[in-house]
């Protein structure tokens, strides 16, 4: 960790004690046999999913204080209220199955050997998290000729999460039908970038090496 990174922590840590959010971990629970096997349909056997955890808060209180799930290192945190009324995301909302996903891309690019906590930080930097910049990508015209690798983190996880719903959830029951819609119009663009991944999960090739420098400072496109 280069000092810069070192420094960077330093700051987030001491800014951290000086909010009164209680920041330990109460409880956690490993993934139910429901959650893995909704992880097997995206991910196959890429994540030894016995190990990894569902835990509640940590990370210096920042899940609670953002409302955000965060997976820097191989687990998956949710913020407090999600933590205690998620009890399985297999039996959850459409919306809550496609987070779920979402947040094991991080597991898995954390398994495959990326340092998701210093992307994580590299992003926030460059002020990807603000308005969800890091998370934009359109596979429709911009980035039609990107390979997945040239992705940022967030955008990997975006993509990922989306190839599911397009594949694998029904339009019926479905609570976010508006992002169901636009992901099945571009439902085979998505095939087509994660044709790798789809086809080997472990390859290392598939690691980002984008570190947040693709953003929109435009509304998405509607399709």
């Amino acid at each position: 960790m280069t000092e810069w990174y070192q420094a960077v922590l330093k700051k987030a840590k001491e800014e951290a004690a000086k909010n009164p959010t209680v920041i330990k971990v109460d409880s956690d629970r490993y993934l139910t046999s429901g959650e893995i096997s909704l992880a097997k349909l995206i991910y196959k056997n890429s994540i030894d999913y016995e190990k990894v955890r569902i835990i509640n808060g940590g990370l210096l209180g920042i899940p609670n204080r953002s409302n955000n799930a965060m997976a820097p290192y191989g687990n998956i945190h949710f913020p407090t209220k999600h933590y205690e009324k998620i009890k399985d995301f297999s039996k959850s909302t459409s919306s809550n199955k496609i987070w779920f996903i979402h947040e094991i891309a991080h597991v898995w690019q954390y398994r495959l050997g990326l340092s998701v906590a210093l992307r994580g930080i590299d992003i926030g930097l460059r002020g990807g998290y603000y308005k969800a910049k890091a998370y934009g990508y359109d596979l429709i015209c911009d980035d039609q000729y990107l390979e997945f690798n040239q992705f940022n983190f967030e955008q990997q996880a975006e993509i990922i999460s989306h190839y599911f719903d397009a594949f694998y959830l029904p339009e019926k029951g479905h609570n976010d039908l508006d992002l169901h819609n636009k992901n099945l119009k571009q439902k085979f663009a998505l095939q087509k970038v994660l044709s790798v991944f789809i086809k080997n999960p472990l390859d290392k090739n598939l690691i980002s090496k984008n570190h947040g420098k693709l953003y929109y400072g435009k509304e998405p496109i509607q399709y």
